[in-house]
C-alpha cells in the first residue's frame, strides 16, 4: 500500500471514529453520576488509542499528532467527569452519617413501641 494510500485509510478511519455518535450512552438526567459516567466515550478513547499504538515506531505525520491530540482530548473529557463522579460519592459519603443516626433512631423507636405492646396486641408469629 502506497503512503498516500495508507494516510487516507487513516484519516477516514479518525473521520469515522470521530462521528461515531454511538459511543456515548443516554442516562436519564435525574442522576447525576449515571449521566457523567454516560458522557464517557470509552469506546472512543479504545479507537483512539488502537490508531495512536499502530503507528509506535515509525515516523510520526501530521494525523499522527492529530490522532494524539484527539486521544488526549478524550482522555482529559473522561477525566472531567470522573472527577465530578468522585465528587458526587464524596458527598454521599460526608451525609451518609447523618441518615444512619436517622435510621437508627427510627429502629429504636419501632423498637421502644413493640416492646412496651400489651403481650395480646403483639404480632402472632
Amino acid at each position: 500500500m502506497s503512503s498516500g494510500n495508507d494516510f487516507a485509510s487513516r484519516l477516514a478511519r479518525l473521520s469515522f471514529i470521530l462521528n461515531d455518535g454511538s459511543a456515548r450512552r443516554h442516562a436519564p438526567a435525574t442522576d447525576p453520576v449515571e449521566q457523567h459516567l454516560g458522557g464517557l466515550r470509552l469506546d472512543r478513547i479504545r479507537q483512539l488509542k488502537r490508531e495512536v499504538e499502530e503507528r509506535t515506531g515509525l515516523e510520526a505525520d501530521e494525523l499522527d499528532k492529530v490522532a494524539m491530540r484527539l486521544l488526549l482530548d478524550e482522555y482529559a473529557s473522561a477525566l472531567v467527569h470522573l472527577r465530578a463522579v468522585a465528587r458526587e460519592g464524596a458527598k454521599n459519603v460526608q451525609t451518609a452519617p447523618a441518615a444512619l443516626k436517622d435510621v437508627r433512631r427510627f429502629v429504636e423507636k419501632q423498637q421502644a413501641r413493640q416492646a412496651t405492646r400489651p403481650a395480646s396486641t403483639a404480632p402472632s408469629g
